[in-house]
C-alpha cells in the first residue's frame, strides 16, 4: 500500500471531490449528480417513515452530559476519497444506518451567507461552523471565581488522560467496507479549557509534565540532561586527554564568535574552575584534537559524522542539427563505449554533454534522523510521536469547543498522515508502534561576506515532532545542516563554448535547475526511500522502540527558490507554485473568481505533467532543440513548467502515487508580505509623498514613534523615506507605526484611503502572524484578506492614478548602476555619461505580483499545517547567523569543509559539556530576569531603600505642586492601600473611605521609595510565560500601558481596554491601626487616558483609538 498523501481537505463531497471552504462544497453540490442521487434516496425513504412516531430520546451515559449538545464527525474511506459529514444526535438530525443498512446522507447545511463586506467589531462576530472533527464532550465552563484566578494563571501542559472511554467515531460506509474504528482518547481539560483528542492511547506525552522554565518565551539557557551518562570522565571528553584541555577547547569553540567582556569573564570562570589545572594544557595538541572531533563517531552512533562529498553531473544541452549522419555516428560511439566502458550512454546524447561539479558536501537524511531521534539529548525526549487534535472551550458555555491550530504535530495534515499510516498493512512480523518523523526543510542562498560575492547555500532540516518554540531559537540547536548546495562554476561558460557559440541566459537557468535537482536526487537516496516505504526501527530517547517513517511536510524558501523547487518558470504565465492561476488574475485577491481558481486549479504531479517533461527533454537532448525553443514552449508554457526532471517527483512520486511535491511549498510571511507586499506598498506611498514636495517627506521622517516592549517595536533608522539598510523586522515595525505617521500628509479623500489601507494591512499582518489560531480567528483572517484585496485595488485605481509618481533616489541609482554593468559586459565603454543621461522614470503601483496572490492561501495553509511561525523562512534566516559566524572563523578558501567541521566540533562539545554537567549535578546559569519568570511571580520591583531611592512625602509633593496627576495624592494613596489591606477587589472606581479610616494608615518615617523599572510576568495568548518591563524615567521610555477594562461588555459604548501612562514605580512601608508590624506595598502612579470626544476608532471604523488625558477629579 502506498504511503499516505500529504494533502487534506476540510470539506468533502460524497462523490470524492475535496474542498478547503464550505462555500465551494455548496457550489459543487448544485451540479453533483452523485450528491443529488443520494439526497433523492434519502428523501424517498424519509417519505416512507414520516408517519411513524418519533423515537424516544436516549441518554448517552458516555458523553458525560446531555447527548443532544454533543457532536461527532462521521468519516468513511471509500475507494475514491475520504468523505466527512458533521452529525448531531439522532433526534436532531435523522442520520444513521436505516433498516436496509443504507446510509442516508442529508444535505450539508449551507454556509453562512455574508453581506457585501463591511467592517465591524470582530470580537462580536459569530463563530464559524466547525470543520470536520469536533469533540464529543463539552468541557465544563470555569466559574467566575475560577476565571478571576485565571487572569494571571501560569502556563501548563495538557491534562491527564480521561479515564472514561471516549466513544469511537461512527463511520458511515456507502458500500460494504470493513473498517477499523479507532479508540479515541481525550485528555482532561486544563485550567485554560484546552483539551486534546488522540486517535489511540499515546505511548508518551512529552509535555504532560512540562516545567515552567520550558514554557518561558525567548528562554535560551541550556537545559540539563535528565539521563545520567554511565561513561567515565575521560570517555565523555575523548579525544581530550583531561578536563582542563576540554574546558579550554569548549570555551574556544562554543563561546561567542566575537570576544566580549562576557567572554572574558567566561574564560576567567574556566580557569578558576575546581577541575581546571593550567599545567594540564602543556603538550596538548589541540589541532589534532580538532581533527579527531571533526569525525565525532560518538555523536551519531555510526563510524563517521555523516558528512560526505559527492560529485554532481549534469547534462548541458548543446543545440546541434540532427541528421542521419550524426545519428549514425552517435550509435557507433555508443557501441564502442559499451565495449570499452568509456562513457555512460544514458548520460551522453547528441544534444547533451556531461559536466561535473565536484565538492557537494551533504549528510544522509537518515543519518540525521537517526542521530536526532536516538540521541540522549533533552530535545530527543520531547518529540511528539502521536498527533492529536486540540480544542478550546470558550468561557460561554453556549458555545461549542473550537479547534486550535498551532504546532505541526497537532495539524490536520499530520493527523491524517498518521491515521493513514496506522490503517496501512504492517511490516511482516513487526508489531512495534509506527510513527511519523515530520521533516521540515529550509534552504536559501545567503551572502557571507560584507565585500565581494562569496555566498553559501545551505539546506536545513528540522523535525516537526519538536515544538516550534524550540525551532525559532538558534541557541537550542534544533536545526540540522543537511547539505551545502553548489553553484555553477565560472568555467561552465568555457565548457559550453567548446560545443556552441555561447551560454544564453535560458541555457544557464536550465543548468542551474538541473544542478539543484541533481543535488536533491543524491539526498533522496535509497536508504531514505526504503525508510519512506517500510520505516526504520529506532530506539527513541524516551526508551520506546518504534518503527519510524519519514515524511516531508514543508519546504520553506523565498519565491525564486520556490520556482526552482517546483520546476516552474520564474514569474511565468502561471507564476504560483501551488495553483495554475493565470498572471493577469493575480490582482484579484479575495474575489470569488480568485477563490475559485486557487481551489479548483491546484497544481498536481500528474502522469500527464511528467509525460510533458519527458517529451520536452527528448526534444532538447535527443533532437537538439534549445531550451527556449517554440517546440518546448508549446509543450510547457501554458502551465509555466520547465524541462527539468523534478527530484521529488522522480524519487518520491515514483513510489507514492499520492505524493504531490507542490503541497510542500508553504507560504512565507517574511518574504511574501513583510519584504514583499508591504515593502512595495510602503515604497509607493513614499513616492506619492515626494510628489507633495520635500517638506512633506521631511515631516514624515520627523514624526517619531517610541519603541514598544522589549522586541515588539525596536528602534529603526530615523530617515524612513530613504529605505536604506532596512531588515525585515524594520519593515514590520514601520507597519505598526505607520498610521499616525502618514495621517494628514495627503489631501482628502486620498488621506482616508491610505489610512484605511494601512489599518487593514496592519490588521492582516497581525492575524497572519499569530502563534495560535482557532476557527473563529481564521474566519476573521479570511474576512480581512478579502478586505485587504479590495482596499489595495481601490488604492491602485482611485489614489495612485491621481499622482504622477517616479522612481525614488534609491531606485534610480540602482537602475543606473545596473545599466553601467550591462554596458560593460556587452563591451561598450559604460562611461558615466551613458549611465546617468536619462532622468527618473515613471513608476506605477504594481498589483501583478505573485506575492500578493499568495496572501489568499494563508487561511487554508494554517488550517492544514498550523500557524505560520512553524514554517516561516525566518527560522532559516536565523540559522544563517551561525554559518556566517563560522565563515568568519574559516580561512575563506574553500570554506564549506571548514564550516562542516566546526558544526561537528560544536555538537561534540555540547554533548560533552552536558554529560559533565549532569555528572556534577550542576544547574545551568540563568539571568535574573529568567529566574523571575520561572518563579511564577506576577511582577518584580526592586527592594532598595537606599537614600538614592528615598523621598520624604511632604518635600516630594511640594516638588510636584500644581501637577494635576498629584492632586489629592496622599488621601488617594491611603485609600488605595486601605482597600488592599481589606481585600477589596478593584472594579474600576477608586474606593471611598471616611477620613477617620484613612488616618489608620501611617507611612513609616513619611518615606516613599522610587525605582527605575518594574517587570511584569504574564501568560501570553499562546500559553507561554513572558515578561514586560516599565521604565517611566529612563532614556528608553517604556511607560504606556493598556489593561483589560472593567466596563460592561454588553454596553454598546464600552471599550475592551483602558490606557494609561505610568509616571513612577514606588514602594512604601506602612503601619495599620497602631500595629508595630510594618507592611510593604508596591504601586505605580499613573495618569489615565480617556476617550477623545467625537472620535470613532477600532476595526469598525478602520482607525486607531485616540486618547487624551482624563480630567482629574
Amino acid at each position: 500500500m502506498p504511503p499516505p498523501r500529504h494533502t487534506s481537505y476540510e470539506y468533502s463531497c460524497v462523490c470524492g471531490a475535496g474542498f478547503t471552504q464550505a462555500q465551494h462544497l455548496t457550489r459543487h453540490k448544485t451540479d453533483c449528480s452523485t450528491s443529488k442521487e443520494i439526497a433523492q434516496r434519502a428523501f424517498e425513504k424519509g417519505q416512507k417513515h414520516k408517519h411513524k412516531p418519533p423515537a424516544k430520546r436516549k441518554r448517552t451515559e458516555s458523553t458525560g452530559g446531555n447527548a443532544s449538545s454533543s457532536y461527532r464527525s462521521l468519516s468513511v474511506a471509500s475507494s475514491r476519497s475520504q468523505m466527512s459529514v458533521d452529525a448531531g444526535e439522532q433526534d436532531d438530525v435523522q442520520m444513521g444506518l436505516n433498516e436496509d443498512n443504507d446510509f442516508d446522507f442529508p444535505e450539508a447545511p449551507p454556509p453562512s451567507s455574508s453581506p457585501p463586506f463591511e467592517f465591524f467589531d470582530m470580537a462580536s462576530s459569530p463563530a464559524p461552523p466547525e470543520p470536520a472533527v469536533e469533540p464529543s464532550k463539552r468541557i465544563r465552563k470555569p466559574t467566575a471565581k475560577r476565571r478571576m484566578a485565571l487572569e494571571d494563571a501560569l502556563p501548563e501542559g495538557p491534562g491527564p488522560i480521561d479515564a472514561r472511554p471516549e466513544p469511537p467515531r461512527a463511520v458511515s460506509p456507502v458500500r460494504n467496507i470493513l473498517l477499523r474504528l479507532p479508540r479515541l482518547v481525550r485528555t482532561v481539560a486544563n485550567s485554560f479549557g484546552v483539551s486534546r483528542l488522540y486517535i489511540n492511547t499515546p505511548t508518551h506525552i512529552p509535555d504532560a509534565d512540562i516545567a515552567l522554565p520550558d514554557m518561558v518565551a525567548d528562554h535560551a539557557s541550556d537545559k540539563k540532561n535528565s539521563q545520567k551518562s554511565e561513561k567515565s570522565v575521560l570517555e565523555m571528553i575523548s579525544p581530550y586527554p583531561n578536563v582542563s584541555a576540554f574546558r579550554f577547547g569548549n570555551w574556544f569553540w562554543n563561546g561567542s564568535y566575537k570576544k566580549s567582556k562576557e567572554e572574558r569573564d567566561e574564560l576567567i570562570n574556566v580557569m578558576l574552575g575546581r577541575d581546571f589545572d593550567v599545567e594540564d594544557l602543556r603538550g596538548v595538541n589541540f589541532n589534532k584534537i580538532d581533527a579527531d572531533l571533526a569525525n565525532d563517531p560518538e555523536g551519531t552512533g555510526e563510524s563517521d559524522n555523516g558528512w560526505s562529498t559527492s560529485t554532481l553531473t549534469i547534462k548541458v544541452p548543446v543545440a546541434t542539427k540532427i541528421t542521419k549522419a550524426s545519428r549514425r555516428k552517435k550509435a557507433n560511439a555508443d557501441r564502442a563505449a559499451q565495449v570499452h566502458d568509456e562513457v555512460d550512454t544514458e548520460m551522453e546524447s547528441i544534444g547533451g554533454k556531461k559536466f561535473a561539479i565536484p565538492g557537494f558536501r551533504h549528510r544522509k537524511l537518515m543519518h540525521i534522523l537517526k542521530s536526532s531521534i536516538e540521541g540522549n539529548s533533552d530535545q530527543a525526549k520531547q518529540y511528539h510521536w502521536h498527533p492529536f487534535e486540540q480544542y478550546w472551550q470558550p468561557p460561554d458555555e453556549e458555545q461549542s469547543p473550537e479547534r486550535m491550530y498551532n504546532e505541526i504535530y497537532s495539524s490536520p495534515t499530520f493527523v491524517k498522515a498518521d491515521r493513514e499510516l496506522q490503517e496501512s498493512p504492517r511490516e511482516s512480523g513487526c508489531d512495534l508502534p509506527r510513527v511519523i518523523a515530520a521533516i521540515m526543510l529550509w534552504s536559501d542562498a545567503t551572502h557571507v561576506a560584507q565585500f565581494g560575492q562569496a555566498k553559501l547555500w545551505p539546506i536545513y532540516l528540522y523535525l516537526g515532532n519538536l515544538s516550534k518554540y524550540a525551532h525559532c531559537k538558534p541557541s537550542e540547536h534544533t536545526g540540522h545542516q543537511a547539505a551545502y548546495l553548489p553553484t555553477l562554476p565560472d568555467h561552465v561558460q568555457s565548457f559550453i563554448r567548446k560545443f556552441a557559440t555561447g551560454a544564453t541566459d535560458p541555457l544557464m537557468a536550465h543548468c542551474r535547475r538541473e544542478l539543484f535537482h541533481e543535488a536533491w536526487k543524491v539526498l533522496l537516496d535509497e536508504d531514505f526511500i526504503h525508510a519512506y516505504l517500510h520505516g526504520v526501527i529506532m530506539d527513541c530517547a524516551d526508551g520506546i522502540r518504534r518503527r519510524v517513517y519519514p515524511r516531508i511536510f514543508t519546504y520553506s524558501a523565498d519565491y525564486p527558490e520556490k520556482v526552482l523547487i517546483a520546476t516552474i518558470r520564474d514569474k511565468g504565465g502561471c507564476p504560483c507554485p501551488r495553483c495554475l492561476i493565470p498572471k493577469q488574475y493575480l490582482p484579484g485577491l479575495g474575489t470569488t473568481s480568485d477563490t475559485k481558481l486557487r481551489t479548483e486549479q491546484l497544481r498536481s504531479d500528474t502522469t500527464q505533467r511528467r509525460g510533458k517533461i519527458i517529451q520536452a527533454r527528448d526534444f532538447i537532448y535527443n533532437k537538439g532543440y534549445v531550451v527556449n525553443s517554440k517546440n518546448i514552449d508549446n509543450l510547457l508554457k501554458e502551465e509555466s513548467y520547465v524541462p527539468t526532471e523534478n527530484a521529488f517527483s522522480s524519487r518520491l512520486g515514483e513510489v507514492d502515487d499520492e505524493f504531490n511535491f507542490f503541497t510542500l511549498l508553504v507560504v512565507d510571511l517574511l518574504h511574501e508580505f513583510e519584504l514583499g507586499v508591504w515593502k512595495a506598498l510602503l515604497t509607493h506611498l513614499i513616492r506619492i509623498l515626494h510628489t507633495q514636495g520635500e517638506d512633506t517627506v521631511m515631516e514624515f521622517n520627523d514624526r517619531q514613534v517610541p519603541v514598544f516592549g522589549r522586541s515588539t517595536i525596536r528602534s529603526f533608522p530615523h530617515n524612513v523615506a530613504d529605505l536604506k539598510k532596512l531588515a525585515a523586522r524594520d519593515f514590520e515595525d514601520i507597519l505598526q507605526c505607520a498610521i499616525p505617521c502618514f495621517e494628514g500628509l495627503l489631501p482628502s479623500p486620498h488621506n482616508e484611503t491610505v489610512l484605511d489601507l494601512l489599518f487593514i494591512s496592519a490588521y492582516w499582518h497581525g492575524l497572519g502572524k499569530l502563534r495560535m489560531h482557532t476557527n473563529s480567528s481564521l474566519e476573521v483572517l479570511d474576512i480581512i484578506t478579502i478586505a485587504f484585496g479590495q482596499k489595495l485595488r481601490d488604492f491602485a485605481e482611485e489614489t495612485c492614478k491621481n499622482f504622477d509618481t517616479v522612481e525614488t533616489d534609491k531606485e534610480y541609482q540602482a537602475r543606473k548602476r545596473a545599466e553601467v554593468r550591462r554596458e560593460s559586459r556587452s563591451g561598450r565603454d559604460g562611461d558615466e555619461e551613458s549611465g546617468t543621461s536619462s532622468g527618473k522614470r515613471s513608476h506605477r503601483f504594481n498589483l501583478m505580483t505573485p506575492k500578493l496572490h499568495f496572501l489568499g492561501d494563508y487561511v487554508a495553509q494554517i488550517r492544514a499545517l498550523g500557524t505560520t511561525d512553524s514554517f516561516t523562512s525566518q527560522i532559516g534566516e536565523l540559522q544563517h547567523r551561525t554559518i556566517k559566524a563560522w565563515n568568519e572563523r574559516s580561512s575563506k578558501n574553500n570554506a564549506v569543509p571548514q564550516i562542516v567541521n566546526m558544526d561537528v566540533r560544536e555538537s561534540a562539545h555540547r554533548r560533552m559539556e552536558a554529560d559533565l554537567r549532569d555528572r556534577d549535578n550542576d544547574t545551568p546559569v540563568t539571568t535574573a530576569d529568567i529566574d523571575a519568570l520561572m518563579s511564577g511571580n506576577h511582577h518584580h520591583i526592586a527592594k532598595d531603600e537606599s537614600p538614592a531611592t528615598r523621598h520624604h512625602v511632604g518635600d516630594w509633593l511640594e516638588e510636584h505642586h500644581g501637577d494635576p496627576a498629584f492632586k489629592n495624592f496622599l488621601p488617594r494613596l491611603k485609600a488605595h492601600i486601605l482597600a488592599r489591606i481589606r481585600g477589596i477587589q478593584f472594579t474600576g472606581d477608586e474606593p471611598i473611605f471616611e477620613p477617620e479610616e484613612l488616618d489608620n494608615i501611617v507611612l513609616q518615617n513619611n518615606y516613599i521609595y522610587e525605582h527605575k523599572t518594574a517587570s511584569f510576568n504574564y501568560t501570553t495568548y499562546d500559553l507561554r510565560r513572558d515578561q514586560d518591563t516599565l521604565n517611566p524615567t529612563g532614556p528608553a521610555l517604556r511607560r504606556y500601558v493598556m489593561i483589560p477594562s472593567y466596563e460592561d461588555a454588553n454596553d454598546n459604548g464600552s471599550h475592551p481596554f483602558w490606557y494609561t501612562r505610568v509616571l513612577g514605580v514606588f514602594h512604601i512601608n506602612v503601619y495599620y491601626r497602631g500595629s508595630n508590624k510594618k507592611r510593604k506595598f508596591q504601586f505605580l502612579i499613573v495618569r489615565w487616558f480617556g476617550e477623545e470626544p467625537g472620535w470613532l476608532g477600532g476595526a469598525r471604523h478602520l482607525r486607531l483609538d485616540k486618547k487624551s488625558y482624563a480630567p482629574v477629579t
